[in-house]
């Protein structure tokens, strides 16, 4: 396996997408914008992990938009939040135009099996096929144009707070309507 070394030619685009999940997901979970972790890095990225994160960044409105609209059933907050990069990240490279629609749709999947799970790896690659039809008339293989039902949640692991408490037999919860924002805060950041 490749080791991630920035800035050195012939560093593999696969390697630079793995890059930009990381990053985005390190903005996630310090809840600041990528193009700040960017530029807390004592070693740049690669330039191409680097432009896809600031590409996701300026047109996240645009391509949250396009993700909600052909993931059914799943809204973009109950989607885990790798799959959810991984679907920004190859709906940005679709709208970018520069890359094959295929090799797109198959570099997130392979992110996504090795990242994520089998499920997901299915759900990204039905959501990107499908934008990659209306986006730029591509048609993907038989029996993938519609998205498949997204993955189930792991087994004890309840989807929203609802659920949570119908499994347990809880009552509602005051504070569950956080309304100072602070339940989902990261301390220190």
């Amino acid at each position: 396996m490749k080791s991630h070394r920035p800035n050195v030619p012939g560093t593999s685009r696969r390697a630079a997408r793995e890059r930009a999940v990381g990053l985005l997901y390190e903005a996630y979970c310090k809840s600041i914008s990528p193009s700040e972790v960017l530029g807390s890095l004592v070693v740049e990225p690669d330039a191409f992990a680097a432009s896809l994160v600031l590409a996701v960044e300026q047109r996240q409105g645009d391509i949250d938009a396009l993700v909600a609209g052909r993931s059914r059933g799943w809204s973009l907050d109950r989607m885990p939040v790798i799959d959810l990069i991984l679907l920004r990240l190859g709906t940005c490279e679709l709208l970018a135009e520069d890359q094959p629609p295929g090799v797109i749709i198959s570099e997130a999947v392979e992110l996504a099996a090795s990242l994520s799970t089998d499920a997901s790896a299915q759900f990204i690659n039905g959501v990107l096929a499908s934008l990659a039809k209306e986006l730029r008339n591509f048609d993907a293989p038989v029996g993938r144009a519609e998205p498949p039902a997204p993955p189930p949640a792991p087994p004890g692991v309840a989807t929203s707070p609802s659920a949570y408490r119908a499994e347990h037999s809880l009552k509602q919860d005051p504070a569950e309507e956080d309304p100072g924002g602070t339940l989902g805060a990261v301390p220190g950041a």
